[in-house]
Protein backbone atom coordinates (compact mmCIF):
# COMPACT_ATOMS: atom_id res chain seq x y z
CA UNK A 1 0.00 0.00 0.00
CA UNK A 2 1.26 3.44 -0.95
CA UNK A 3 0.42 6.03 1.70
CA UNK A 4 -0.82 9.34 0.32
CA UNK A 5 0.46 12.40 2.19
CA UNK A 6 -0.65 15.96 1.52
CA UNK A 7 1.25 18.86 3.06
CA UNK A 8 -0.76 22.09 3.10
CA UNK A 9 1.48 25.15 2.89
CA UNK A 10 4.44 26.14 0.72
CA UNK A 11 6.50 28.10 3.22
CA UNK A 12 9.49 26.99 5.28
CA UNK A 13 7.37 24.78 7.57
CA UNK A 14 5.50 23.13 4.71
CA UNK A 15 8.52 22.45 2.52
CA UNK A 16 10.58 21.43 5.56
CA UNK A 17 7.91 18.98 6.75
CA UNK A 18 7.61 17.48 3.28
CA UNK A 19 11.36 16.96 3.02
CA UNK A 20 11.64 15.43 6.51
CA UNK A 21 8.82 12.96 5.74
CA UNK A 22 10.29 11.94 2.38
CA UNK A 23 13.71 11.39 3.93
CA UNK A 24 12.18 8.93 6.40
CA UNK A 25 9.44 7.45 4.19
CA UNK A 26 10.59 7.72 0.56
CA UNK A 27 7.93 5.26 -0.61
CA UNK A 28 5.01 7.56 0.21
CA UNK A 29 3.11 9.58 -2.37
CA UNK A 30 3.60 13.14 -1.14
CA UNK A 31 2.18 16.37 -2.54
CA UNK A 32 2.59 19.91 -1.26
CA UNK A 33 -0.53 22.00 -1.88
CA UNK A 34 -0.27 25.76 -1.48
CA UNK A 35 -1.58 28.98 -2.92
CA UNK A 36 1.92 30.48 -2.88
CA UNK A 37 5.42 29.05 -3.24
CA UNK A 38 8.82 30.74 -3.16
CA UNK A 39 9.53 33.57 -3.94
CA UNK A 40 6.03 34.64 -2.88
CA UNK A 41 5.80 33.28 0.67
CA UNK A 42 6.02 35.26 3.90
CA UNK A 43 9.39 33.71 4.70
CA UNK A 44 10.95 34.94 1.46
CA UNK A 45 11.12 38.44 2.90
CA UNK A 46 12.69 37.37 6.18
CA UNK A 47 16.26 38.03 7.27
CA UNK A 48 16.37 34.43 8.50
CA UNK A 49 17.92 35.40 11.85
CA UNK A 50 18.20 32.42 14.20
CA UNK A 51 16.75 33.38 17.58
CA UNK A 52 13.60 32.04 19.25
CA UNK A 53 11.09 34.92 19.27
CA UNK A 54 7.39 35.30 20.12
CA UNK A 55 7.07 31.73 21.42
CA UNK A 56 4.87 32.43 24.44
CA UNK A 57 2.74 29.43 25.43
CA UNK A 58 5.03 26.77 23.98
CA UNK A 59 6.84 24.45 26.44
CA UNK A 60 10.46 25.55 26.79
CA UNK A 61 11.82 22.03 26.39
CA UNK A 62 10.20 21.83 22.93
CA UNK A 63 11.50 25.27 21.95
CA UNK A 64 15.02 24.17 22.92
CA UNK A 65 14.72 20.88 21.03
CA UNK A 66 13.33 22.44 17.87
CA UNK A 67 15.65 25.43 17.77
CA UNK A 68 18.74 23.26 18.40
CA UNK A 69 17.85 20.86 15.59
CA UNK A 70 17.35 23.81 13.25
CA UNK A 71 20.64 25.35 14.42
CA UNK A 72 22.47 22.13 13.60
CA UNK A 73 20.92 22.06 10.13
CA UNK A 74 21.93 25.67 9.41
CA UNK A 75 25.49 24.97 10.58
CA UNK A 76 25.65 21.97 8.23
CA UNK A 77 24.75 24.29 5.35
CA UNK A 78 27.79 26.49 5.94
CA UNK A 79 29.85 24.79 3.23
CA UNK A 80 27.09 25.76 0.76
CA UNK A 81 26.64 29.24 2.22
CA UNK A 82 26.13 31.14 -1.04
CA UNK A 83 23.57 28.68 -2.39
CA UNK A 84 21.72 28.32 0.92
CA UNK A 85 21.98 31.96 2.00
CA UNK A 86 23.81 31.17 5.23
CA UNK A 87 25.95 33.65 7.17
CA UNK A 88 27.48 33.55 10.63
CA UNK A 89 27.04 36.87 12.41
CA UNK A 90 27.89 38.20 15.85
CA UNK A 91 26.32 41.17 17.60
CA UNK A 92 24.29 42.59 20.44
CA UNK A 93 20.69 42.86 21.58
CA UNK A 94 20.12 45.78 23.95
CA UNK A 95 17.04 47.09 25.71
CA UNK A 96 15.73 49.89 27.89
CA UNK A 97 13.65 47.21 29.62
CA UNK A 98 14.83 44.22 31.66
CA UNK A 99 15.78 41.29 29.41
CA UNK A 100 14.71 37.90 30.80
CA UNK A 101 17.10 34.97 30.90
CA UNK A 102 17.12 32.94 27.69
CA UNK A 103 16.53 29.21 28.09
CA UNK A 104 18.19 28.57 24.72
CA UNK A 105 21.41 30.48 25.43
CA UNK A 106 23.54 27.31 25.43
CA UNK A 107 22.74 26.59 21.77
CA UNK A 108 24.44 29.39 19.76
CA UNK A 109 28.03 30.61 19.96
CA UNK A 110 29.45 32.60 22.88
CA UNK A 111 26.23 33.81 24.51
CA UNK A 112 27.06 36.57 26.98
CA UNK A 113 24.82 38.72 29.19
CA UNK A 114 25.89 42.35 28.89
CA UNK A 115 26.90 44.34 31.94
CA UNK A 116 25.46 47.79 32.55
CA UNK A 117 28.71 49.40 31.40
CA UNK A 118 28.57 47.41 28.15
CA UNK A 119 24.95 48.44 27.54
CA UNK A 120 25.42 52.19 28.06
CA UNK A 121 28.07 52.25 25.33
CA UNK A 122 25.11 52.19 22.94
CA UNK A 123 23.34 54.99 24.83
CA UNK A 124 22.61 55.95 28.44
CA UNK A 125 19.02 54.71 28.10
CA UNK A 126 20.02 51.04 27.73
CA UNK A 127 20.10 48.95 30.90
CA UNK A 128 20.26 45.30 29.82
CA UNK A 129 21.11 43.04 26.92
CA UNK A 130 23.11 40.13 25.59
CA UNK A 131 25.47 39.22 22.77
CA UNK A 132 25.95 35.99 20.86
CA UNK A 133 27.08 34.48 17.60
CA UNK A 134 24.27 33.21 15.42
CA UNK A 135 23.27 32.20 11.91
CA UNK A 136 21.17 33.89 9.28
CA UNK A 137 19.64 31.58 6.68
CA UNK A 138 17.75 33.40 3.93
CA UNK A 139 14.57 31.55 2.88
CA UNK A 140 14.64 33.28 -0.51
CA UNK A 141 17.83 31.33 -1.24
CA UNK A 142 17.31 28.01 0.54
CA UNK A 143 13.61 27.38 -0.16
CA UNK A 144 14.15 26.69 -3.89
CA UNK A 145 16.91 24.23 -2.99
CA UNK A 146 14.68 22.37 -0.52
CA UNK A 147 11.85 22.25 -3.05
CA UNK A 148 14.18 20.63 -5.56
CA UNK A 149 15.18 18.08 -2.93
CA UNK A 150 11.49 17.30 -2.35
CA UNK A 151 10.99 16.74 -6.08
CA UNK A 152 14.16 14.63 -6.31
CA UNK A 153 12.75 12.33 -3.62
CA UNK A 154 9.53 11.88 -5.59
CA UNK A 155 7.40 14.61 -4.05
CA UNK A 156 5.22 16.91 -6.13
CA UNK A 157 3.75 20.37 -5.75
CA UNK A 158 0.30 21.67 -6.59
CA UNK A 159 -0.49 25.36 -6.62
CA UNK A 160 -4.09 26.00 -5.67
CA UNK A 161 -6.15 27.70 -2.99
CA UNK A 162 -7.99 25.42 -0.57
CA UNK A 163 -11.14 26.51 1.23
CA UNK A 164 -10.94 23.80 3.91
CA UNK A 165 -8.68 20.99 5.09
CA UNK A 166 -11.42 18.58 4.04
CA UNK A 167 -10.45 19.25 0.42
CA UNK A 168 -6.92 18.06 1.15
CA UNK A 169 -8.12 15.10 3.21
CA UNK A 170 -10.28 13.89 0.32
CA UNK A 171 -7.16 12.91 -1.63
CA UNK A 172 -4.85 11.85 1.21
CA UNK A 173 -4.41 9.31 3.98
CA UNK A 174 -2.71 11.90 6.15
CA UNK A 175 -2.71 15.70 5.98
CA UNK A 176 0.09 17.85 7.41
CA UNK A 177 -1.25 21.34 8.08
CA UNK A 178 1.47 23.98 7.67
CA UNK A 179 -0.86 26.72 6.46
CA UNK A 180 0.36 29.43 8.85
CA UNK A 181 -2.08 32.32 8.93
CA UNK A 182 -4.29 30.39 6.51
CA UNK A 183 -5.18 28.07 9.40
CA UNK A 184 -7.56 30.76 10.61
CA UNK A 185 -9.97 29.76 7.83
CA UNK A 186 -8.83 26.26 6.89
CA UNK A 187 -9.07 24.63 10.33
CA UNK A 188 -10.82 27.00 11.20
CA UNK A 189 -8.88 28.45 14.15
CA UNK A 190 -10.05 31.93 15.19
CA UNK A 191 -7.15 32.16 17.67
CA UNK A 192 -4.72 32.60 14.77
CA UNK A 193 -4.07 36.22 13.81
CA UNK A 194 -1.38 38.12 11.90
CA UNK A 195 1.53 39.97 13.46
CA UNK A 196 2.58 42.27 10.62
CA UNK A 197 6.27 42.74 10.02
CA UNK A 198 7.77 45.30 7.65
CA UNK A 199 11.45 45.56 6.76
CA UNK A 200 13.80 47.46 4.48
CA UNK A 201 16.74 45.95 2.61
CA UNK A 202 19.70 48.22 1.95
CA UNK A 203 23.23 47.86 0.63
CA UNK A 204 25.63 48.55 3.48
CA UNK A 205 28.58 46.16 3.04
CA UNK A 206 30.46 47.76 5.94
CA UNK A 207 27.86 46.43 8.42
CA UNK A 208 29.23 43.12 9.64
CA UNK A 209 27.50 42.78 13.03
CA UNK A 210 23.86 42.54 13.98
CA UNK A 211 22.38 45.05 16.41
CA UNK A 212 18.90 44.89 17.93
CA UNK A 213 17.05 47.32 20.18
CA UNK A 214 14.50 45.10 21.93
CA UNK A 215 12.91 47.98 23.87
CA UNK A 216 9.13 48.06 23.78
CA UNK A 217 8.99 51.70 22.66
CA UNK A 218 11.86 51.71 20.14
CA UNK A 219 12.02 48.19 18.65
CA UNK A 220 14.56 48.04 15.83
CA UNK A 221 17.05 45.63 14.32
CA UNK A 222 19.91 45.68 11.84
CA UNK A 223 20.78 42.25 10.43
CA UNK A 224 23.41 41.69 7.72
CA UNK A 225 22.66 39.04 5.12
CA UNK A 226 24.97 37.85 2.35
CA UNK A 227 24.24 40.69 -0.09
CA UNK A 228 22.07 43.19 1.79
CA UNK A 229 21.36 44.43 5.30
CA UNK A 230 17.85 44.02 6.68
CA UNK A 231 16.43 46.92 8.70
CA UNK A 232 13.35 46.40 10.82
CA UNK A 233 10.91 46.28 12.07
CA UNK A 234 7.32 46.11 13.19
CA UNK A 235 5.27 43.75 15.37
CA UNK A 236 1.70 44.81 14.58
CA UNK A 237 -0.89 42.40 15.94
CA UNK A 238 -4.11 41.83 13.96
CA UNK A 239 -2.81 43.90 11.03
CA UNK A 240 -3.60 42.24 7.68
CA UNK A 241 -1.97 44.81 5.38
CA UNK A 242 0.53 43.53 2.81
CA UNK A 243 1.42 46.95 1.41
CA UNK A 244 4.51 48.90 2.43
CA UNK A 245 3.49 51.62 4.89
CA UNK A 246 5.54 54.83 4.33
CA UNK A 247 5.09 55.80 7.98
CA UNK A 248 6.51 52.46 9.09
CA UNK A 249 9.39 52.87 6.63
CA UNK A 250 10.23 56.25 8.13
CA UNK A 251 10.04 54.87 11.67
CA UNK A 252 12.28 51.92 10.76
CA UNK A 253 14.83 54.23 9.15
CA UNK A 254 14.80 56.69 12.05
CA UNK A 255 15.12 53.97 14.69
CA UNK A 256 17.85 52.08 12.85
CA UNK A 257 19.96 55.14 12.04
CA UNK A 258 19.64 56.28 15.66
CA UNK A 259 20.87 52.85 16.70
CA UNK A 260 23.64 52.73 14.07
CA UNK A 261 24.41 56.22 12.67
CA UNK A 262 26.90 54.77 10.17
CA UNK A 263 23.94 53.55 8.07
CA UNK A 264 23.73 57.13 6.75
CA UNK A 265 27.42 57.20 5.82
CA UNK A 266 28.85 55.68 2.64
CA UNK A 267 32.62 55.22 3.05
CA UNK A 268 34.97 55.76 0.09
CA UNK A 269 38.51 56.02 1.42
CA UNK A 270 41.57 53.87 2.12
CA UNK A 271 42.71 53.37 -1.46
CA UNK A 272 46.41 53.26 -0.57
CA UNK A 273 48.50 54.29 -3.55
CA UNK A 274 45.69 53.55 -5.99
CA UNK A 275 43.43 56.57 -5.55
CA UNK A 276 43.56 57.58 -9.22
CA UNK A 277 43.61 53.98 -10.47
CA UNK A 278 40.46 53.04 -8.56
CA UNK A 279 38.60 56.35 -8.31
CA UNK A 280 35.94 55.88 -11.01
CA UNK A 281 35.11 52.28 -10.17
CA UNK A 282 34.79 53.16 -6.49
CA UNK A 283 32.78 56.28 -7.33
CA UNK A 284 30.30 54.21 -9.35
CA UNK A 285 29.90 51.73 -6.51
CA UNK A 286 29.34 54.59 -4.07
CA UNK A 287 26.65 55.92 -6.42
CA UNK A 288 25.03 52.46 -6.54
CA UNK A 289 24.85 52.29 -2.75
CA UNK A 290 23.75 55.90 -2.28
CA UNK A 291 21.05 55.74 -4.97
CA UNK A 292 19.76 52.47 -3.55
CA UNK A 293 19.42 54.06 -0.10
CA UNK A 294 17.80 57.19 -1.52
CA UNK A 295 15.37 55.22 -3.67
CA UNK A 296 14.27 52.96 -0.82
CA UNK A 297 14.02 55.72 1.76
CA UNK A 298 12.78 58.69 -0.26
CA UNK A 299 11.26 56.95 -3.28
CA UNK A 300 13.22 59.10 -5.74
CA UNK A 301 14.07 57.54 -9.14
CA UNK A 302 17.60 57.43 -10.52
CA UNK A 303 18.94 57.30 -14.07
CA UNK A 304 20.50 54.02 -15.16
Amino acid sequence: MVVRVVVVGGGVSGVGSALAILQRLPSCNLTIIAEHFTPNTTGDGAAGFWEPHLTTGTPQEKIIQWCQETWELFCSWWQYKQQMGVSFVYGETISQDPVPEKSWQHVPFAFHSLSHSECVKFGPQYQSGFSFGTVTAEPLKFLPVLLEEVRALGGSVKMCRLTSLAEAAAEADIVINCSGLGARKLVPDPEVYPCRGQVMRVRAPWVGRYLCDASKKSFAYIIPNLETVVLGGTNQDHDWRLEVDPTDSQTIWDNCTALMPSLKVVHNYGHGGSGVTLFWGCSKEVADIACDLIHKHYGLPSRL
